[in-house]
């Protein structure tokens, strides 16, 4: 079998590559390449190793590099050709990166119609809430809310909500994030229905962490360049639990922040059967 890109690697293990370094991975936006061979190889092998079985991860994440990893697996490595496989257009380039922004249509979009949430507690408050307001809170043109389960009047210019007074043990740590669930469901369930109510007539709603990195002047070209008029929900995909002949969960991992339109918003608030099986259920899944 052929395997042809620009091979790239992980310098630090990353949660996106589930801390595995290993193998190189072709770099997607330039390109690559697999021969009629290696596609009925890897068919066969589906075949005999369906999805949900081993090699394959029950949680899928990021499907560059796990098809790297399968084809690793298979014993084929991926040849570098970056001669080939280019980051910008040369003489002898196969393909090569170009930018998608003279294509994107623009919906008119101003930083008043967006309300940026940092879903936050009040244990890592003096830690994290600086830092991310030094980061990129403070600079924001687009309103940024630190929604908690206490006050914070720590850092000049940060708006800390506590969401106890209206929510309850909704927001209380000692329930929604326990050592037996990954957490926050009911929090992120407060939250939502805070924005509805307290936000309302935005056409876009953004959820991050706090220990999420917000580039946002680059976030605002992304949402403009998507119809907010429709039920519209935006991240870094996430895969659990697909198999050959059963449909798993797709979600999107609230670690890199996720966006609802004001629409998707509007419908998930008012869904009845839209509920935490526990207070301490994974809040993105």
């Amino acid at each position: 079998g052929v395997y042809l890109g620009r091979a790239i690697s992980d310098a630090e293990p990353s949660i996106l590559h589930s801390y595995s370094q290993e193998p190189p991975y072709p770099l997607v936006h330039a390109g690559f390449a697999i021969n009629g061979a290696l596609v009925r190889r890897l068919a066969d092998d589906l075949a005999r190793r369906p999805l949900g079985q081993r090699p394959h991860h029950p949680q899928q994440i990021e499907p560059v590099f796990e098809l790297a990893q399968w084809i690793s697996d298979l014993g084929i490595s991926l040849t570098d050709r970056p001669d080939l496989f280019c980051t910008e257009r040369l003489a002898n380039c196969a393909t090569w990166i170009t930018t998608r922004n003279r294509h994107r249509k623009s919906w008119g979009l101003q930083p008043a119609n967006v309300v940026v949430v940092v879903k936050t507690v009040g244990k890592l408050h003096e830690a994290r809430i600086p830092l991310v307001h030094e980061f990129w809170g403070a600079s924001s043109e687009v309103e940024v809310l630190y929604l908690s389960n206490e006050g914070f009047t720590g850092v000049p210019g940060a708006t800390v909500i506590d969401l106890s007074p209206e929510f309850g043990s909704m927001v209380d740590p000692a329930k929604e994030s326990t050592k037996h669930g990954s957490g926050h469901c009911t929090k992120m369930e407060a939250i939502l229905k805070y924005l509805a109510r307290h936000r309302s007539g935005k056409r876009w709603y953004v959820v991050t962490d706090d220990d999420t990195l917000v580039n946002m002047q680059r976030l605002l070209e992304v949402l403009d360049s998507h119809d907010d008029s429709k039920s519209v929900y935006i991240g870094d995909r996430y895969g659990w639990n697909h198999g050959e002949d059963y449909q798993g969960t797709n979600y999107i991992t609230t670690g890199g922040g996720m966006a609802l339109s004001g629409p998707a918003l509007a419908t998930l608030v008012a869904c009845k059967s839209c509920t935490c099986r526990t207070p301490d259920s994974p809040d993105d899944m």
